[in-house]
């Protein structure tokens, strides 16, 4: 799967070959959409073939109960708290320009 999108990039002019790190970075990102697209598609398949496989076969029960936990909780209210004091810097103190 790699090497067919590698092919196709390379064929459209692409070329990953440099010393320089960000460089590298930047011409990477060609790769990642159609790397990421494939892998979701992959994901999709395997998780309907699963599924196909288990049909009839009665109530699906989960593993794990999933609730939100205190320390979850507190992750989330520090991340909103985070989030607005970010932007508040940013309008009040003009945070983050250059």
């Amino acid at each position: 799967m790699m090497s067919q999108i590698q092919d196709a990039q390379k064929l459209r002019g692409w070329n990953l070959r440099t010393w320089n790190i960000p460089k590298l970075f930047r011409r990477s990102i060609p790769l990642a959409n159609p790397i990421v697209r494939r892998a979701a598609l992959v994901v999709d398949q395997v998780t309907i073939a699963t599924q196909i496989r288990g049909f009839g076969s009665g109530q699906i029960t989960p593993l794990q109960d999933l609730t939100l936990r205190w320390r979850d909780k507190i992750i989330i209210g520090l991340t909103a708290f985070l989030f607005i004091a970010s932007i508040l810097a940013l309008i009040i103190f003009s945070a983050g320009m250059i």
